[in-house]
């Protein structure tokens, strides 16, 4: 890959992580028909980039990954680190196999074979979008276990390329009644440990392409430090259920017929 590739898919990454599609779907998508990558190559591009908007959330939302910090030694008493941290180990818990199962098969995998099961997951992941459209008014004082154990496993689900993870989290936390508000915060922190997890697994790749690695996360950081609070609010009032079921049957389509001929 090189360097204005890494930084066009940087800045693509660091635009749509906020809304909820799946940037990691698209850039997969993307890498795999356009630049005719591997799959297994384009997948760790993916996941790297996903560092720039990790640390972007990391900056954003400093004062609360301070607090979740501040209050290990208290774990028991602190409903909010708690939530974090059952979340976060029902995320790995889903994951790991199913990322685990990803690999074994990813040599049998074709360039259309992917496009067409990422378009099917876009389509599911707008789905999710769709029903989740509500209003809730539930709050950390009353969360109980079982929802700390679906968010994350919500989460978990996203390792699978065009599975949007804010769809499925937001999706998860709405759909149990939770504030809109507290639903995105929420969702936002939650992906810190996941990313650090798949990065830590993708490191392997690093000495393939480094400089372009570090292009493309750094142009993620600042276009996701950028427009953070802008797509926040657009998240609200565009409809992307919409858009990616229209994406996904498109990518679907496109891949079967490929696959056909």
């Amino acid at each position: 890959m090189d360097l204005l590739s890494a930084a066009i898919f940087g800045g693509l990454q660091g635009f749509t992580e906020w809304l909820p599609i799946s940037s990691s779907g698209q850039l997969t998508l993307a890498m795999v028909n356009g630049l005719n990558m591997d799959l297994e190559e384009a997948l760790a591009m993916a996941f790297y980039l996903h560092i720039g908007t990790m640390l972007s959330v990391i900056v954003r939302f400093r004062r609360d990954v301070f607090k979740l910090v501040k209050a290990v030694p208290r774990f028991r008493e602190d409903t909010y680190l708690k939530f974090m941290t059952v979340a976060t180990l029902s995320s790995f818990a889903v994951a790991l196999p199913i990322f685990l199962a990803y690999l074994y098969f990813i040599d049998d995998l074709t360039g259309e074979g992917i496009t067409i099961v990422t378009g099917i997951f876009l389509i599911l992941t707008g789905v999710v979008i769709y029903r989740s459209q509500t209003k809730g008014v539930k709050n950390l004082t009353n969360t109980r276990t079982r929802d700390m154990i679906i968010a994350g496993a919500a989460q978990g689900l996203a390792v699978i390329p065009g599975v949007s993870r804010s769809a499925m989290t937001l999706g998860a936390l709405l759909g149990m009644d939770y504030d809109h508000r507290l639903s995105l915060k929420m969702s936002f922190i939650m992906s810190i440990p996941a990313v650090l997890a798949l990065s830590i697994v993708e490191i392997r790749f690093v000495p393939a392409y480094p400089v372009p690695i570090a292009v493309g996360i750094t142009v993620a950081f600042l276009v996701s430090y950028a427009t953070i609070d802008i797509l926040m609010v657009a998240a609200r009032k565009i409809r992307f259920d919409i858009f990616c079921v229209s994406f996904g049957a498109i990518a679907a389509g496109v891949g079967l017929v490929v696959m056909l001929h």
